[in-house]
């Protein structure tokens, strides 16, 4: 019963996501990947500077119906959910990296059931003159992850990322993401 549920929900998503009477959050809530066309789940409305302890970053979903956990595992059943990092900068090289975890709940200890990656920010330093660098974006596929933390019968939210600096960074270095989003691709 519950799948059916999901996949209904799943349906309405889809519709909604494709009718002419939301073109105006269409655009904002979708993105052209190349050859894919790319649905933003949920996102970060502000840059996240990171610090010498983690960070734990709550992504909000666009204005929808559905929560994000039910439109969460009902888009994870068909398409590969995607994290996306993207607006890397620092001053100057923080001298760690850090780890990404998916899915912890506010009050867990990071662990290698929720671990997605490591970044870096050696690339990412902004260049002379105050110039920032070209802008990249970092996917990660997480689709497994995210059917795990929609499923999960957690109180509070852990649909959250938290990230990790496996040392103590330079504190001249203010390293900051500046949007981070969850999406599910769509093959155009």
């Amino acid at each position: 019963m519950r799948a059916i549920k999901l996949f209904l929900v799943f349906l309405l998503f889809c519709e909604a996501s494709n009718s002419p009477a939301n073109a105006s959050d269409k655009a904002t809530s979708t993105l052209n990947q190349g050859d894919k066309v790319a649905t933003v789940l949920a996102q970060t409305h502000e840059a996240v500077m990171l610090r010498d302890g983690a960070v734990r970053v709550v992504l909000a979903p666009p204005a929808e119906r559905a929560p994000l956990r039910t439109r969460l595992a009902a888009a994870a059943k068909s398409h590969a959910i995607e994290l996306q990092l993207s607006g890397l900068s620092a001053h100057s090289q923080p001298g760690v990296t850090y780890h990404v975890y998916f899915g912890l709940a506010a009050t867990a200890e990071p662990d290698a059931a929720h671990y997605v990656t490591t970044i870096n920010f050696f690339n990412d330093v902004k260049l002379a003159e105050g110039r920032a660098k070209p802008d990249q974006v970092l996917a990660f596929d997480i689709t497994t992850l995210a059917r795990i933390a929609a499923d999960a019968d957690v109180k509070g939210d852990n649909l959250a990322v938290t990230l990790v600096p496996q040392g103590i960074p330079d504190p001249e270095s203010v390293p900051l993401i500046g949007k981070i989003r969850l999406s599910c691709a769509k093959n155009k």
